[in-house]
């Protein structure tokens, strides 16, 4: 019987050791809840997919200000690709022809 509720009848088992300490419920609650954190961002990185191969080496297409990154079977004249471009694309860059910016 309740101490409270005299007519309530509690749990007649007795309660687990550990969750009977003060302070653990709390302290397993932040347990859960942080790994209840960390589950998406795992998964996210378990579900990433890696980039699809480029078909053909990238080369510098069109003239500026409209100029893009594109293969040589594409329209437009050919250009060099400008040092930003090398950067972003993995590419060696000339410490000694390259320009301020790079």
């Amino acid at each position: 019987m309740n101490h409270i509720f005299p007519g309530v009848a509690t749990w007649s088992r007795p309660r687990p050791v550990l969750a009977g300490q003060p302070g653990v419920r709390v302290r397993l609650a932040l347990v859960l809840l942080l790994l209840a954190l960390a589950i998406p961002p795992a998964l996210r990185g378990l579900a990433a997919r890696p980039a699809a191969p480029h078909p053909c080496p990238p080369e510098g297409r069109g003239p500026p200000p409209r100029h893009w990154l594109g293969c040589a079977a594409d329209p437009g004249p050919a250009r060099d690709l400008a040092d930003e471009e090398r950067l972003l694309l993995g590419l060696p860059l000339d410490p000694n022809l390259a320009g301020a910016r790079a």
